[in-house]
């Protein structure tokens, strides 16, 4: 499946200074990256077309390394989930010829864009206060 990137300028400038920076100062951005990846593969998991459960199942989101970017959704790198159902994902998302699409990823994502988009921001621009004020411990 292809990726979707969010369109943000200057991420990755951002997220270099975030892993320059203490955690206690950037703790609050990864915090919201986190729970808005745990509530978009939530929403995912209630929107996609359910006949075993199997493919609800499959749906995980994995964290960067530096905390500052998730994946929701399915990969052949997540072997174990990627064997039970997700393969199945992307006709599911996109349909076939002879099968109707029923798109839950980029709706899960769509339905919570604004709120994500909006708690994200707020997380960050504390965290720029916090570093404009921030004192090191030593």
């Amino acid at each position: 499946m292809s990726r979707r990137r969010s369109g943000l300028s200057g991420v990755n400038n951002f997220r270099r200074l975030m892993r320059r920076l203490p955690d206690e100062v950037s703790e609050e951005v990864r915090t919201e990256i986190r729970e808005s990846a745990e509530l978009i593969e939530y929403d995912a998991k209630v929107m996609v077309h359910k006949d075993s459960g199997d493919l609800a199942a499959a749906i995980s989101h994995k964290l960067g390394r530096d905390g500052m970017s998730a994946q929701i959704g399915f990969s052949s790198r997540w072997k174990r989930l990627w064997r039970l159902a997700g393969w199945r994902a992307f006709f599911e998302e996109f349909g076939t010829a002879k099968q109707r699409a029923h798109p839950f990823l980029f709706p899960a994502w769509e339905k919570n864009r604004a709120d994500i988009t909006r708690r994200i921001s707020k997380a960050i621009n504390n965290t720029l206060d916090r570093l404009s004020n921030y004192r090191g411990g030593g």
